[in-house]
């Protein structure tokens, strides 16, 4: 609703629906959660959502979020992230200030791709080095120090 939003940060998540690889991929990662469960899906996702050097407290954090999901309702997400429609030009109305947030060593959503995206909808990409997809636990203080900088002045924030 125009005018309801003030400002968007979209932390390691992109506007545009799956390509058929991600789909495919998706459909491995539906897969392995029925055979092997939340257990299985850990082990195959911990390097790919957290940077080798993470933290024990990311590390744990992290773990304890994916192990506390059931097989349905972990299926559910991944249907729900492959199934999710189009956006790009939805995300190009928005009004309010938009900033993408991820790692910059993000296997889901590399930078280069990022970057693109930010450029066409006029938004802002901040990346945190020593991340890759959960800056927000990976990176916590600079985190959170960007988006306390959003909130309190989000026009500055982006430099208009």
């Amino acid at each position: 609703a125009p005018g309801r939003v003030r400002g968007l940060v979209l932390a390691g998540a992109r506007p545009n629906e799956d390509s058929p690889e991600r789909r495919a991929g998706r459909a491995d990662t539906i897969r392995l959660i029925r055979e092997q469960g939340a257990s299985g899906l850990w082990e195959n996702q911990r390097s790919k959502l957290l940077a080798d050097d993470a933290s024990d407290e990311a590390v744990a954090s992290a773990r304890e979020m994916a192990l506390a999901r059931d097989q349905d309702e972990l299926v559910s997400a991944i249907e729900a992230i492959r199934d999710r429609p189009e956006s790009s030009d939805a995300l190009r109305t928005v009004e309010a200030p938009v900033v993408f947030a991820l790692g910059a060593a993000d296997l889901f959503f590399p930078v280069e791709e990022a970057e693109a995206v930010a450029a066409e909808s006029g938004g802002r990409l901040v990346v945190f080095d020593r991340s890759r997809h959960l800056p927000n636990l990976e990176q916590p203080a600079e985190f959170n120090e960007m988006l306390l900088a959003f909130l309190r002045d989000r026009d500055s924030f982006l430099g208009q």
